[in-house]
Order: structure tokens, then C-alpha cells, then sequence
């Protein structure tokens, strides 16, 4: 039964839509080329997948106004695998984060926006991808993030010292910059519907 009604919605699909069925087989020549492609290519799947969490970092970045080009972010990756081996080591402490200057490079807070974004995404890729996310990976995220930069440690109005990775005890609030996009109350919306 489910056999007829499969074939049944498949005819009645493609007399509805044949623009997609010619769309699926263009897709599977491109599939096919690409297949072909990689054949000849250079590089192991390992590696194609460490050019691409490189691309995702810089890119990444790049939206957030970080000048750094794919190149110069290569570069960071290299000198990050070439200090040490295991990355990992460095996402589980991230006092064992090397600085720009042991890596040899600009300490300029691009680099070590980079840098940062790199490990977090390895941490990603590899330290999880095996379970769910939970709190203690956000705030571990989010230590990394923050590694060497100016809001890593920040001073409250109170004194308090708020560390990266951990919960702000404070009152906080977003403001000054004309593009932000605030959340509108319930009520006000009641109002414009």
C-alpha cells in the first residue's frame, strides 16, 4: 500500500512541478562533476575541511569589520598547528593559547580576533561533535572568544571584575550605536497591529 501510494505522489509531483525534476537533474551532473573533480584533487578531505573552518573564521570576522584577508588568516592557522599540535590543549585551557608574539605575528586585535574565532570553531568541529551543546561549552565558547581582548576582564560600575566565561552579576544594557535593533515590548505591538 505505502509502495502505490509513494509512486502516486512521486507521478503527481512531477506532473505539478516538472521545473524541479529538470532542476534535480541538472544538480546531479553538477554532482557528478564534482565528483570527477575530486579525483584529481590536491589536498585530503582533513585538509580541505581545515581551508574551510580557515574561510569560516575569516569570513566570519570579515563581517564583524576584521581587515585580515584569507592569506594573513592561514597564516594564523599554520602558526597556531605549527606551536603546537594539538589544538585541543589549547581550547580545554586557555591559558596554553599562545600570543600573537610567540606565534610570531602582529599583535594587532584582528590577529587575535582570528586566532580566537579559529579555536573556537575547532572546538566545535572536533571537541563536539560527538554531543549536544550545554552551558559549560557557551561559556567555554565564549572564554575563548574573548581571549586577549579588551572585554575579556571588565570592570563594573560597582568595582566588580566580570571574567569572559563566566555570568555577569550585574545589570546590563545595550545602547549607542544608531543601527542596533532593540526588542519591542508586547504592549507596543498590540498597539501597531
Amino acid at each position: 500500500m505505502n509502495h502505490l501510494f509513494l509512486q502516486f505522489a512521486i507521478f503527481t509531483f512531477s506532473l505539478l512541478f516538472p521545473c524541479l525534476i529538470a532542476f534535480q537533474a541538472e544538480q546531479d551532473d553538477f554532482l557528478k562533476e564534482i565528483t570527477e573533480l575530486c579525483k584529481f584533487a590536491r589536498f585530503s578531505s582533513l585538509d580541505f575541511l581545515r581551508r574551510m573552518n580557515v574561510s569560516f573564521s575569516q569570513q566570519s570576522c570579515h563581517l564583524e569589520g576584521n581587515s585580515l584577508g584569507l592569506a594573513e588568516s592561514r597564516e594564523i592557522f599554520n602558526a597556531l598547528t605549527g606551536f603546537a599540535n594539538n589544538l585541543d590543549e589549547m581550547v580545554e585551557d586557555p591559558n596554553k593559547i599562545p600570543s600573537p608574539q610567540l606565534l610570531r605575528l602582529n599583535n594587532s586585535s584582528e590577529v587575535i580576533e582570528i586566532r580566537n574565532h579559529l579555536l573556537a570553531t575547532h572546538h566545535l568541529m572536533y571537541g563536539m561533535s560527538s554531543r549536544e551543546l550545554n552551558l559549560d561549552d557557551v561559556k567555554k565558547i565564549h572564554r575563548i572568544l574573548l581571549k586577549d581582548t579588551p572585554v575579556e576582564n571588565v570592570e563594573s560600575s560597582d568595582g566588580t571584575i566580570h571574567r569572559a566565561g563566566e555570568f555577569r552579576t550585574c545589570e546590563m544594557g545595550s545602547g549607542g550605536y544608531h543601527l542596533t535593533v532593540y526588542p519591542v515590548s508586547s504592549g507596543l505591538l498590540f498597539f501597531v497591529c
